[in-house]
């Protein structure tokens, strides 16, 4: 349904946008400036990771979300090997529902006591506790982000009345271009920190989302690199910047 719901409200505003000859971001308050992405390092040994890690920053990347929530101390392991192979790297880690607030704490110290600096820790407790999410954040020196807590405006408010997260994660892919500027106001007038995700898109989802990042211009993360990982896309573009200039999304199909 969510994903539906982006495809028809893309569609719409792309075809306004385009009709009146102006970039998605204006309908955002912004401009289309560049937006740089970090870049997804799936769950793998730790060798595996840190090659990984040096072929992105090869290509350009400051910023690496390194995948976790499996057992502890692999996840440990994978994020240190990821730190010392690209040590001026800007890191952050994505659960994805794996831990108790318990193991939480236990990554966070074990990663502090190696000398790992992360920006964040997204969704380190299954979407639906948000009691655990508050309480992974109590334990915690760390931002603690609540990406699939959050779908609605509505599930922002509940995650700012629980005191359960620094940063929202708002995805167009779980929410749409319309609510997600909704959750960003709501995690603005909250003053939580703000991050931009996605799902595996195209350039057009990719490119719709930057587009909001730079209309909103409020966005503190940005993870935006779903296209990155596919085998192929619709254009021919590799690398963190997206070039979102043209009017609508500026998704013209590579020939």
């Amino acid at each position: 349904m969510a994903s539906a719901l982006f495809a028809i409200e893309t569609a719409i505003l792309d075809a306004y946008c385009r009709e009146e000859g102006i970039p998605l971001s204006a309908l955002f308050g912004g401009e289309p400036t560049p937006v740089e992405t970090d870049l997804t390092i799936p769950i793998l040994p730790a060798e595996k990771a840190a090659e990984r890690a040096v072929s992105a920053t090869e290509r350009g990347y400051k910023h690496l979300k390194v995948k976790t929530g499996t057992d502890v101390t692999a996840d440990v392991e994978r994020v240190s090997a990821v730190a010392e192979a690209a040590p001026n790297v800007a890191l952050k880690v994505d659960a994805n529902q794996g831990w108790t607030p318990k193991e939480t704490a236990q990554f966070a110290e074990e990663l502090a006591s190696r000398g790992v600096d992360l920006e964040l820790i997204e969704q380190p407790v299954p979407a639906t506790d948000i009691a655990g999410l508050a309480q992974a954040r109590d334990r915690v020196d760390l931002p603690i982000a609540a990406d699939e807590a959050v779908f609605t405006p509505a599930d922002a408010i509940q995650v700012v009345r629980e005191g359960a997260a620094d940063v929202i994660n708002a995805k167009l892919g779980k929410s749409g271009p319309l609510a997600v500027g909704d959750i960003a106001a709501i995690a603005e007038g909250a003053d939580l920190e703000l991050m931009i995700g996605c799902m595996l898109e195209s350039a057009v989802g990719i490119h719709t989302s930057a587009h909001v990042v730079a209309g909103i211009g409020s966005f503190d993360y940005i993870d935006l690199d779903g296209n990155r990982l596919l085998e192929s896309d619709i254009v021919d573009a590799d690398g963190p910047i997206h070039d979102i200039s043209g009017p609508g999304h500026g998704v013209t199909p590579s020939e």
